[in-house]
């Protein structure tokens, strides 16, 4: 699978190392830095993209910025992606009327959109958006959720003492707080 990451700072670079750290040997993650500052409103968000996108099969946006949602369904169609997944972590960054409007706009081009409330609620059948849960059936992202997304973990535990004695990460919450817990 081909992931391409929209990005603006550290918070995206943290998730983009911990998915090359962890992802399967068959995908590839690249990125696109977005722009620092966008208008409120883009007019023609094309003006802000560079001319061509590496091809991918799922777009992961990390913006950090409204404007940059603004982008993906051109990004989508540069880059040939089939979906979508755009993580409510911020509603500063993905105001959820901007999530639904951008789910709206794929749509009309048949690519599927998940905007997980946190990112960390995704698993491969649903996420929670507003305290509700949506379900949702698109390969792509069911396959990215079998590796990231609500973090599941085995727990081997001593019958006498009672205590952990190893913890393995079953499915990492994509910033690798789960890898982190578990070591």
């Amino acid at each position: 699978m081909r992931i391409l990451v929209l990005k603006t700072g550290d918070y995206g670079q943290r998730h983009i190392d911990n998915l090359k750290k962890h992802c399967p040997d068959h995908w590839s993650v690249n990125s696109w830095q977005t722009p620092r500052s966008l208008p409120i409103v883009l007019d023609y968000p094309e003006d802000y993209l560079p001319e061509t996108f590496q091809p991918a099969d799922l777009i992961l946006s990390l913006a950090e910025l409204p404007g940059a949602a603004e982008m993906i369904p051109d990004i989508a169609k540069m880059s040939g992606a089939k979906a979508v997944i755009a993580p409510i972590d911020n509603q500063a960054w993905l105001p959820y009327g901007l999530a639904r409007q951008l789910i709206g706009w794929l749509e009309r081009d048949s690519i599927p959109c998940v905007t997980p409330m946190p990112f960390c609620s995704l698993t491969e059948t649903h996420f929670n958006a507003l305290r509700l849960k949506e379900t949702y059936h698109e390969a792509s992202i069911q396959e990215f959720a079998r590796y990231f997304g609500r973090p599941a973990f085995d727990v081997k535990i001593d019958s006498l003492s009672k205590t952990i004695e190893q913890v393995d990460v079953v499915r990492d919450a994509c910033c690798g707080c789960a890898h982190f817990t578990a070591g």
